[in-house]
């Protein structure tokens, strides 16, 4: 069992460290520069703390565009479920055509 174990993690090794080489370091470092007034070249690098984050939000199209996602987000996760909901009920049910349904 300890060899099966020893095995996954072998497997798991290298997505995980794909994972973690472009994902998971770049949103950190994106994170980490979100605080600083910087051009993205050069070493000028200004701390701004929460002064961007603060800038964010007071930004009337970005709270729009928040609104306007967040919107699409819960609209479309309520038709998807009720689609699946409805799929769902026609696989288990008499209907004619039911294998259709089923691909």
């Amino acid at each position: 069992m300890k060899t099966r174990k020893r095995l996954v993690a072998l497997f798991l090794l290298p997505a995980s460290l794909v994972y973690l080489i472009f994902f998971i370091g770049p949103t950190i470092w994106a994170f980490y520069y979100s605080f600083f007034n910087w051009s993205g070249f050069g070493q000028n690098m200004k701390f701004r703390g929460l002064g961007n984050y603060i800038e964010l939000f007071r930004d009337r199209i970005f709270l729009l565009s928040l609104k306007n996602t967040l919107f699409i987000l819960v609209v479309g996760g309520i038709i998807a479920f009720a689609l699946a909901f409805l799929l769902t009920i026609l696989i288990n049910s008499g209907v004619k055509g039911k294998k259709l349904f089923r691909q």
